[in-house]
Parts: C-alpha cells; structure tokens; sequence
C-alpha cells in the first residue's frame, strides 16, 4: 500500500545537510541531559499477556528530539569531518505526517462502510502493545450484538470514511518522510564510531527518550569497530531500507502429490576401528569385538535406503489473501496474487507480518466474533510461509473458497452478497468442531442478516478433507447467493422449509429439497473446477466421506439416503445416468447438458421443487427435457 505523508518538514535542513558529506560528534551528546516527563511503560506487563509500548512518534516527543540535535549543531558539538562549525538552520516545528485512529461503528452499516475501503488496513486489537499469543487466546468475548473497535493508521492527509472515530494520536514517523528519507547520503558519526543518517540520528533520539531503544530494529546507531559493522540483524544494517516481500502457500491434499523418502534400515557394515579417533557406542557406530590381543577393535555402522513415496498433496499458492505488514505503531497492507506472491514498499526495521483471513466483501471469524488472522514472525528480510495443518489451514481453505465465488471465474452465477450491495461484509465463522449430519449452516432466515456482527455462515468441517471445506463454504455461499437471485421466492421457500413449524409433509420436503439441492449443486461445480479442471486431474471426482467411500460427485447416493441434499440440480448438467450404472436404487437421470447458469436463472419466481423444473421447461430448450418430470419425481414427498 502506497503512502502520501505530504511535504518533509525538514527541507531547509535537508538542504544544508546536501553540502555536507561526513560529520562527526560526541556519542554523549546525543542523549538528553534533562529528565523526561513520560510515563514509561515498558514493564508494564498486564494481566492479558500484553506490553503497552509508549508512543515515540508523538507530536512532543519528536520535537523534543528534534530540538536537541539542533541544540548540539549550535554548540558545534557536532561537526563536519573537516571540524568545521555547522551553519544552523530555523528551527524547524514538527507536524504530523500520520494519525493513529480509533474507528468505533455503531451499526452494521457503518462497519461495512469502513471495511469498503480495501486499501485500509484495520486490525481488532489496539496498536500500541507487544502482544504475547496467550493474549490473543484469552481476550474477552464481545457481546452479543456488539461490533469491535477497529484501528489503523494513515496519512495526514487521507479522507477516512464516514464512520464513528477519533484520532488517538497524531504522529511524525520520520523513515516514512520521502524527502527526509534522501538525506541517506549524508552520515553522522560519533566518536566512538556510531554512525547514522539523520533519520537513525532522529529515531535513536526519539526511542531513547521514551525507553524504547531498539524498537523494531530502528533507533539504534550503526558501529563500526576495526573496520567491521556492528548491530546487524539478520546480515543487514539496522537503518538500511529492505524490501517485504514473500510468497505464501497452503496445502492441499487432493491436488497434486509429493515425493517423500523413508529411512529403511538394510545392513551393519564392519570395518577396524581407528584407536586414535574419538569412538562413541552410539547404534550407528559403536565397538562390537574388541582384541585383547592386538591394537585392533571391530566397529560396525549402519546401512541404510531411502525409499520413495508418492504422498497425495502438496503446496499450492495462496491467492488473494491480505497480508498486514505491521510494527507497533504502523500498519499496511497487500494482496498476494495468483501465485501467492506480495510485495510492500521498501521499510526500515522490523515489521511482524500477518495473514489476515477478511477482503472486502468477506471476514472469517476465528470461531467468536474476532478476526481470524495468522501471525507471522518479526523480522527483518522476506516471509515465505508454507500452511499445513491447525487453524491456519482451516481459516485458508475457507478463504480460498470464499475467493472463488467472489473473485473468480463463478460460470456467470450471481454473486453472495456483497459489501457493496448490502452495505456489510459476510461474516463466515469457522467453527473447530465437525457438524456431522447437519453439516454447516447459512442464516437462512431473512431478520437475521440485519443482527449486530453476528456470522451469517457458520462452517463446521474442522476435521475434513481440503475438498470437503472448500466444498461446504461454497455451498453455504450458495445459499446467500440464492438470495440474492430472488429475495422473495428465497423467503417463501426458507419460510416452508425451515420456519412454519407445522407446515411439515410434502410442502416442507419440495422446498427444502430445492434449498439444499441448489446448493449442492453449486458446491460440486466449483470442486470439479478446483480439483479437476484447473488442477489437470481427470480421475477426480467430488464428496470422498470419512469412511473413504466416495460419494462421486453425489452419483452414489441412493434415493433412500437422502431426500433433501439430492443430486437434482447436478443431473441436469452431466452425462450420467445412476440407474443405468448402479442400479434401481438409484434415481434415473436421463437429462442432460444444461448449463448451471441456466439453472440459477430458473430459481426466479421459483417458490417449491416443482416450480423450479417448471421454470427450467418454460426459459430452455433442451433435447433431454422430456425427462424432466422424470428425474424430478424420483425423490418422493
């Protein structure tokens, strides 16, 4: 994310600083004398796991720090390399270049107006504090209807949206300063060989007089002892710019495979042992035979193969994640692309980085109500992360997903309700627990779309295959997409299917039936396009349960195991008839070729199961459509 932070506030210094290639000074008279008034609150560890960091960048403290290099160029106490006295400038008065804001919305309305904003990187957490991940497991829960305080920090000069805030403080951060940043060229030096442009001499100034030396890699002077730098993390100067960047992936166990080696012990090989060598009894070398007689010993070490195997899975790039690059008081942020590569703007420092699960017209939640987010390390050079397992794996399956239907190639379907349309993102909690027979959940009912910040999607896959959760994502998009289509047949059916208590018997079943079908039927489009398409493997096919029977793109399910979720919706589509197959347990399903745009186009006006078949004869010519009635009437009411 690119930056304007306005003019430099230092350009009648920067000049002077163009005519001057080396200076020199007294380390001693870079620190302050005086006392500082600040509260210091480095040790102040909570009860939350969490350090509050005391703020360097104020308004206050940098001006103070300011003023005191300026102080020692008209004392000449820092001077050129030639000793000359240094012509003093005006004083210069700091003014903010950033603000660190406090958005607070009130309404579902004002949250989504704030999450619009894709360039705005927002976490539910304060700045301000080094957090320990305990914090993170333990902060409190929100109340019910209560939406999160959210904070960022931005440009002086940027227009934030129309939502409650206020300005927690107003900051000059200096190595974000362009114009300041040119004055690289020009070094400081103190007597003890610390050396430092004006931003190092700025920031070491700045830290130390709020306790914060060190922070982030930054307000640290560079050493020079016998002609080798000191202070290096990581191999690179401390105050030297570097560049963020990093590639991402997840794993995926039905795409692709990988080639593993085990260890296959084969042999003892025996060989006289050197008596001058150092010998451990360890089980790969050790003295089996000593010789009383002679200065010989028998030693033996092992043999081994490696054998390979073909692992199903592999890595594969993480598209379209936000990736948040972070130090305590600043935040940024960045899409990774196709391949799961991101870049930032060249930094100073360390930065922490973090994937945080949410774009702009959805958030996965980690279970609660809080943003999912992987934390990722503090450093100083490039993040290239591989995801396997845990949560991480469960929130990116989700996420991509979550992608698939709002960014990518979706066959022409409408999209789930977007941001903004609606006026909110989609909430998508990722519930750690299994659903079992009743699977994930869309807030069918239409009062709830409008609660507070509460998930309208709640997926419980937590113990399935990568198919399987991107699968059940999709299918509950594919309900929040069905109402979008028709919002007032989608309330009659859910009405029928799920709310009238005794409405029961065949009305109940045709619109669930149709509910459900739907869905499904989107949900194995977009896995065969995943997995088989794109991933250039014919022989896939969709819906392997825990026992490893694969339901085959739901061709084997017979009509007595389900009335609800059926393979309707995905007869109409494909070339293969159950019955002929697998038997008379089987629906018959002699249609075929439609397009699943043209079924989603059939939903309009569609207000039962028979509705839907009735509309898909009337909009569409199909040589197959005389076994329409057929196919429909093989689930019984």
């Amino acid at each position: 994310m690119k930056q304007n932070y306005g003019l430099s506030i230092f350009s009648r210094l920067l000049s002077l600083a163009m005519i001057i290639s080396l200076f020199s000074c007294e380390k001693d008279e870079l620190d302050l004398n005086e006392s500082v008034t600040q509260e210091d609150n480095r040790n102040d560890i909570s009860n939350n796991f969490r350090r509050k960091v005391e703020n360097p960048y104020t308004i206050s403290n940098m001006q103070m720090a300011l003023d005191s290099i300026i102080d020692r160029m008209e004392t000449g106490k820092l001077k050129s390399a030639s000793g000359e006295k240094i012509s003093i400038p005006k004083k210069e008065k700091i003014t903010s270049n950033m603000l660190y804001v406090q958005f607070t919305p009130k309404t579902w309305e004002e949250e989504g107006l704030l999450k619009r904003d894709s360039t705005l990187a927002l976490i539910d957490y304060p700045l301000g504090y080094e957090y320990e991940e305990a914090w993170f497991k333990s902060r409190p829960k929100l109340e019910k209807d209560e939406i999160p305080a959210y904070y960022t920090t931005v440009s002086v000069d940027r227009k934030l949206p129309n939502v409650s805030h206020k300005i927690l403080a107003e900051m000059y951060v200096p190595q974000e300063d362009g114009d300041l940043e040119k004055s690289r060229l020009n070094l400081y030096r103190t007597s003890k060989n610390g050396v430092g442009d004006f931003v190092d001499i700025l920031l070491n100034q700045a830290f130390k007089q709020t306790n914060n030396e060190g922070m982030d890699g930054l307000g640290i002077l560079k050493g020079e002892k016998e002609g080798k730098s000191q202070n290096k993390l990581l191999g690179i100067e401390i105050g030297e710019k570097w560049l963020p960047e990093g590639t991402l992936r997840i794993w995926d166990e039905n795409i692709g495979s990988t080639r593993t080696y085990r260890k296959i012990f084969v042999r003892y090989e025996y060989y006289d042992c050197d008596l001058n060598s150092n010998i451990s009894s360890t089980p790969e070398t050790n003295i089996v035979s000593p010789n009383i007689m002679a200065p010989i010993q028998q030693c033996r070490r092992a043999i081994y193969r490696y054998e390979p195997k073909d692992e199903s899975g592999s890595y594969v790039p993480l598209k379209g994640a936000q990736v948040l690059l972070r130090d305590t008081y600043t935040i940024g942020n960045e899409i990774t692309d196709s391949n799961g590569y991101f870049r930032f703007d060249h930094k100073r420092g360390e930065k922490r980085y973090i994937i945080q699960w949410e774009r702009y017209e959805y958030s996965i939640r980690n279970g609660s109500l809080f943003q999912a987010e992987t934390r990722g390390p503090k450093k100083h050079s490039r993040w290239d992360h591989d995801i396997n397992g845990g949560d991480d794996e469960y929130h990116g399956m989700i996420h991509l997903a979550a992608h698939d239907y709002y960014y990518g190639n979706r066959f022409g379907l409408t999209s789930p309700p977007t941001n903004f349309f609606t006026g909110r993102q989609i909430k998508i909690a990722a519930r750690e627990i299994d659903g079992g027979s009743t699977g994930s959940s869309y807030s069918h009912i239409k009062n709830d779309l409008s609660l507070g910040i509460a998930a309208q999607i709640h997926i419980k896959a937590w113990t399935r295959s990568s198919d399987r959760i991107y699968g059940t994502t999709i299918h509950e998009l594919a309900h929040a997409a069905h109402s979008m289509v028709d919002r007032g047949s989608y309330d009659n059916l859910v009405r029928d299917a799920y709310i009238i208590p005794w409405q029961g018997g065949a009305v109940e079943n045709n619109n669930r039936r149709l509910l459900e079908t739907w869905a499904k039927t989107v949900e194995i489009v977009f896995a065969l396009k995943r997995y088989r398409d794109d991933a250039g493997n014919p022989a896939y096919s969709y819906f392997t349960q825990s026992n490893g029977f694969n339901l085959s793109n739901y061709q084997r399910v017979r009509i007595s195991e389900e009335n609800h979720y059926t393979s309707g919706g995905y007869d109409m589509i494909d070339d293969f008839n159950q019955r002929v197959n697998y038997g008379s347990a089987y629906p018959i399903d002699r249609v075929e070729n439609y397009t699943i745009k043209q079924l989603e186009s059939a939903l309009i006006d569609a207000k039962s199961w028979l509705q839907w078949r009735d509309n898909i004869k009337s909009k569409y010519s199909n040589s197959t459509e005389i076994y329409l009635d057929e196919l429909f009437n093989n689930w019984p009411n």
